[in-house]
């Protein structure tokens, strides 16, 4: 009986060890097409501006007028931008698309600027700056969200399309109050 037992636990042990081999192998071939799939979309991209809202299930005055002051100033001051696909304006619910949040170290409302280049995303946070007006000072906030899209916006107003190789902004000459993140290990994308 003993025998039977020792028997079957080294079969199961070697059944796993093999399946575990046929999964890995799956599991990098799922990887690489992933990698594949996100480079496609990074290509996309390349040349675009992306203002995202995040949000939670509860949200405060402030975080209202957040949405409602940035979409009524994309919608007044970018729509011909929307139109052509260089700026892209997304409301997201933080649970419903948990992998975006964390993509961008997301937790609770917040006010994220993409700017898709040939070299990486440059992600500039602006939450700090819409709490600190948008509710109080909702006509600053509209003014300065507008400079601040523009601003990024006439990175890719050269011939190609693409921003020049300085282009990506640090955090030495970023605007105050706004915390610009340049995602070091960011898909390299081909011109």
């Amino acid at each position: 009986m003993k025998k039977t037992i020792v028997y079957l636990i080294s079969l199961l042990l070697i059944a796993s060890c093999t399946g575990n081999k046929k999964a890995e192998s799956f599991s990098e071939k799922q990887n690489e097409e992933a990698q594949q799939a996100n480079k496609d979309v990074i290509d996309d991209k390349v040349g675009t501006v992306e203002l995202i809202y995040f949000h939670g299930k509860q949200r405060c005055l402030t975080c209202m007028a957040i949405e409602k002051f940035s979409t009524e100033t994309v919608a007044k001051e970018f729509q011909e931008q929307v139109d052509s696909g260089k700026l892209i304006y997304k409301i997201i619910d933080i649970d419903k698309e948990e992998a975006l949040a964390d993509k961008y170290e997301v937790a609770s409302s917040s006010l994220i600027l993409i700017t898709h280049t040939s070299q990486g995303e440059k992600v500039s946070n602006l939450t700090q700056f819409a709490f600190s007006c948008a509710r109080k000072e909702s006509e600053k906030f509209c003014k300065d969200l507008t400079e601040i899209i523009k601003g990024e916006l006439s990175l890719f107003d050269t011939a190609s399309g693409t921003a020049p190789e300085n282009a990506v902004e640090t955090a030495e000459n970023a605007t105050p109050g706004i915390a610009v993140k340049t995602v070091e290990n960011a898909t390299p994308i081909a011109k």
